[in-house]
């Protein structure tokens, strides 16, 4: 039960970074005309259950040696009051709310401890409970003002509380000291002065167990197995947790002063600047040399540009003099030079122009070679597309030695 009222509390105070989230935040030193006002008074009539819980666990022990082992389970039960708070400076104020919870029933499950026989139970009314607390709460801050719909605000409480039991049989209500912690979600309605309000509280309870002696003792003291003799109860719980899941209508007027904007426009994005094209040159094969052209990076395009034209159309890479086209290149036919026969050596990759000077033509395609080499080559240079792509070919006499 606890850890249900830490989720279900968390998830209250969630709701507003839930809600701050669903947009990109528009900055604005002016309230949103649907964001909850920062009101000095504020009242909650509320509606709500509260949940059921298990009191704890005592003893019976009569004067003939029988001790009896119970639980007592009491059941929830809807409840309504009302929560007024009063901001005193900033996010800080003082609230003070009553609640009245109605009898449902109470569970009582027994039996002797260690005995192996099936546990015995009865059901009765369970008592009516007043609650009563003053204490302080804190507006959380609230998410940044935008063009949401949706802005609710979240508020902790932590106050002294009163719960009153009222017993039956023509008992008295015991009265018993509490801490009372609270979280809501509250939400505007409109432009209104109303807004929704989701709540829960948990009175942790600090049981006056005296009080509860008399009506203990009555009830199991007719048991049979006590001989009619007198019992003795020992209580092993001190405190509960008694909780109140609410909604309510809260009423919040706008201070004194403070007029909702009418109408309220997002401001427009702000639409980043284009990057500027870069400059660049270019390697391309031009009359069986390696040459540099004049080419220009447009960014927004991601597109290479000579003399204003995409340069696939300027220098098509599938077309002579590169070689990406070629039925030879592609069918991994062997580069005959004169008399030496080269294949395919590892990948493409980029060279400098001025580290290559040309070494005559095949079918069409330059090749090229180192340009320091003066003797017979054994590796050549085909060039595959623009921008200095070259795919090595070396000597296939070299090649078979290695393998060999």
């Amino acid at each position: 039960m606890k850890r249900f009222a830490l989720t279900l509390a968390a998830g209250l105070l969630a709701l507003p970074a839930v809600a701050g989230a669903q947009t990109r935040p528009v900055y604005t030193p002016e309230p949103h005309p649907q964001q909850l006002p920062h009101s000095r008074f504020a009242i909650t009539p509320f509606i709500g259950t509260r949940v059921p819980y298990n009191t704890g666990t005592f003893f019976v022990t009569g004067a003939n040696g029988v001790d009896l082992r119970v639980e007592e389970e009491r059941e929830g039960s809807p409840a309504i009051g009302v929560n007024a708070d009063v901001f005193l400076r900033g996010p800080l104020g003082v609230t003070a709310g009553v609640a009245f919870s109605g009898a449902q029933q109470d569970i009582f499950t027994f039996g002797t401890p260690g005995d192996s026989l099936p546990e015995e139970r009865f059901i009765t009314d369970s008592p009516s409970m007043w609650f009563a607390k003053a204490g302080f709460t804190a507006r959380l801050p609230d998410p940044r003002p935008d063009d949401r719909r949706f802005h609710p605000s979240a508020f902790v409480t932590v106050a002294p509380a009163l719960v009153f039991v009222g017993e039956h049989a023509g008992q008295e209500s015991t009265r018993h000291f509490a801490l009372n912690l609270g979280a809501d979600a509250t939400a505007r309605i409109g432009r209104s002065g109303f807004a929704f309000q989701l709540g829960l509280e948990d009175y942790i309870t600090f049981w006056n167990t005296e009080r509860f002696l008399e009506r203990d003792a009555s009830r199991f003291g007719s048991e049979p197995r006590f001989e009619g003799e007198p019992v003795a109860i020992d209580y092993n719980y001190s405190t509960a947790n008694i909780l109140v899941a609410r909604f309510g209508i809260s009423y919040r007027p706008a201070p004194r002063g403070m007029t909702p904007m009418a109408t309220y426009t997002a401001p427009p994005a702000p639409v980043p600047a284009a990057p500027a094209p870069v400059a660049i040159r270019y390697c391309i094969v031009r009359d069986g040399q390696l040459a540099e052209v004049d080419a220009v990076y447009d960014p927004e395009r991601a597109d290479t540009l000579v003399d204003g034209r995409p340069l696939a159309m300027a220098y098509p890479a599938d077309a002579l003099p590169y070689a990406a086209g070629a039925q030879w290149y592609i069918n991994h036919e062997p580069l005959v030079m004169g008399s030496q026969r080269a294949v395919k050596y590892g990948l493409p990759r980029r060279l400098p122009a001025r580290e290559l000077r040309p070494a005559g033509q095949f079918r069409g395609v330059p090749v090229f070679v180192e340009a320091g080499i003066t003797g017979r080559p054994t590796v050549y240079y085909v060039p595959v597309r623009p921008g200095c792509e070259f795919q090595p070919y070396e000597d296939n006499a070299n090649v078979g030695a290695v393998r060999g």
